[in-house]
């Protein structure tokens, strides 16, 4: 049964970049085999679910922030169960820094914009720039 269990990117901000969990080469001959993807924070040490059981062998997902104690460091967990239920754990590490505000104020930016628009028609546009169809 054991294969291989990836997270990419290993490093990022909590809530701001998107991990993909991936398994590969699982093999099992009761198919189908099922993958459940989830993270464990050092306070409590359960198992935190991101992406539920499914055949589906990966998912993307936001993390939270890493333990400061621990280098900020999080622990995912890949299970895979067969269709008997027999099951495998695997576990991976990834270093998740604390989301830290921008010195981007979009409060002052959106206030900044209506104020300097001629135009209500002119508003969506300059909100948004070059993304405006």
């Amino acid at each position: 049964m054991p294969g291989l269990f990836t997270v990419t990117p290993m490093s990022g901000i909590a809530m701001r970049d998107k991990f993909l969990f991936s398994c590969y080469l699982w093999f099992d001959i009761d198919l189908p085999i099922s993958h459940q993807f989830s993270f464990v924070l050092s306070s409590d040490q359960r198992k935190n679910v991101i992406k539920r059981l499914s055949i589906v062998s990966s998912g993307i997902s936001f993390l939270p922030e890493g333990n400061g104690a621990n280098n900020f460091f999080l622990q995912v967990v890949a299970d895979i169960y067969d269709n008997m239920n027999a099951n495998y754990s695997i576990n991976s590490k990834v270093f998740v820094h604390k989301f830290r505000e921008e010195t981007f104020n979009l409060s002052t930016y959106v206030l900044t914009t209506i104020k300097s628009s001629q135009t209500v028609d002119a508003l969506p546009r300059n909100l948004l720039g070059n993304c405006y169809a």
